[in-house]
């Protein structure tokens, strides 16, 4: 009975749209970006840490709030743990790199192992809101010195894609 409606429908052409390329970072953008972390304070050495966790890993935004001290294994086959979509848990692996600086910054900051791996200065998470808008402080500071930055608009996802792209290569 609904045999000429349910034709119809499927007769309606798919709408055609452009894809458009996903946004990532290169590797001169991802030093620019990092470099500008004001790394004689105290946030911008939390900033630098948790930049630099989010590129190498492409954890999502609510995984980098989400983790703690506990999460981070820094001795022999070092690796962040976290609990992301879904309920799902994952290991990723840290390079050297990664691993000295958060060394330093778990010995600058010292923890509850339940506390907050990248606290806001009241000792609380940071939020969603708030990595947003130091991600696009740094992005902005570091257009002055990588004028490729300029055209693109930087979140915590285009990091995630930027660890993707890194890995492709």
């Amino acid at each position: 009975e609904h045999a000429q409606s349910i034709s119809r429908v499927l007769a309606i052409p798919p709408k055609r749209f452009d894809r458009a390329l996903i946004c990532y970072l290169t590797e001169p953008e991802v030093q620019a970006l990092l470099a500008t972390c004001d790394q004689t304070t105290w946030t911008g050495r939390r900033d630098h840490a948790m930049l630099l966790l989010a590129v190498q890993t492409g954890l999502r935004i609510s995984e980098l709030i989400g983790l703690t001290p506990a999460d981070l294994h820094l001795g022999t086959g070092a690796h962040v743990v976290c609990h992301g979509k879904g309920r799902k848990e994952r290991a990723t692996p840290l390079t050297a790199d990664t691993r000295a600086v958060l060394r330093d910054w778990l010995a600058e900051h010292p923890a509850e192992p339940t506390a907050p791996l990248f606290p806001s200065r009241h000792g609380r998470p940071l939020s969603r809101d708030a990595i947003e808008h130091r991600i696009a402080h740094y992005a902005a500071l570091a257009t002055q010195d990588c004028p490729s930055l300029h055209d693109k608009t930087i979140t915590a996802h285009v990091l995630r894609h930027t660890t993707a792209m890194r890995l492709l290569h």
